[in-house]
């Protein structure tokens, strides 16, 4: 089960820090500042039957891809999905002023083998604690998927867009351009105008009736 960093009430009795690595129910919470254990609530084990089936392999595919950079946007990872030495590195170069900053300070870090860009929500809510991270509820992430696929279904032919502006461009258009400063971004002007223009093109044409051919077709 993933384990998530968020807020508890009762801050750690070490550092004072909110954010916790939740062990999945197991009775411990750990802090990701300093490591001191917390008591935490038990929970009662999932139930499990024989006619389940563990899903086999599935073909790659665009969507996929970019839904793992969607659920990094919310923090919908295990704190295990970045690596002990990145986060070592990180926890000595405190204290952080935001992402930005964090970002920067992994740039620095030529030694490091992943350095986690696609994580920068989940380390910006763990590193600096006086900084509210936003997320989405699941409906917007619903929508989001929806308007990728609109995307995925237009751009047959030649390079994709960089799935990186397709979620800061969705973002933006679903009236979420505050989750935009927290998430990596691609910085070169000339890229950033030819992605733009690009999708821009897709979402003039019948925006209204491919969003809801496409919220019809998945009930």
């Amino acid at each position: 089960m993933d384990h998530f960093c968020k807020p508890v009430i009762a801050p750690c009795v070490e550092c004072g820090s909110l954010c916790f690595d939740e062990m999945g129910g197991f009775g411990l919470d750990f802090c990701l500042m300093c490591g001191t254990a917390k008591r935490a609530e038990m929970l009662a084990s999932t139930a499990w039957t024989d006619q389940e089936r563990i899903p086999g392999h599935q073909s790659y595919t665009r969507v996929k891809r970019f839904k793992k950079y969607l659920c990094r946007a919310m923090r919908q990872q295990s704190s295990c999905s970045v690596p002990r030495d990145t986060w070592d590195y990180l926890l000595s170069k405190r204290p952080y002023r935001d992402a930005k900053h964090i970002q920067w300070t992994l740039k620095q870090a030529r030694h490091l083998k992943r350095k986690c860009y696609d994580s920068l929500p989940f380390l910006t809510a763990a590193l600096c604690p006086h900084i509210t991270v936003p997320t989405m509820t699941q409906s917007e992430k619903t929508t989001a998927l929806h308007m990728f696929k609109v995307i995925d279904m237009a751009v047959r032919h030649g390079p994709f867009v960089s799935y990186l502006f397709c979620l800061e461009y969705i973002l933006k258009r679903m009236g979420r351009a505050d989750m935009c400063p927290h998430i990596n971004q691609i910085q070169c002007p000339n890229r950033r105008e030819a992605y733009k223009l690009r999708l821009d093109s897709i979402f003039q044409k019948d925006e209204p009736a491919s969003i809801t051919s496409l919220l019809r077709t998945r009930g």
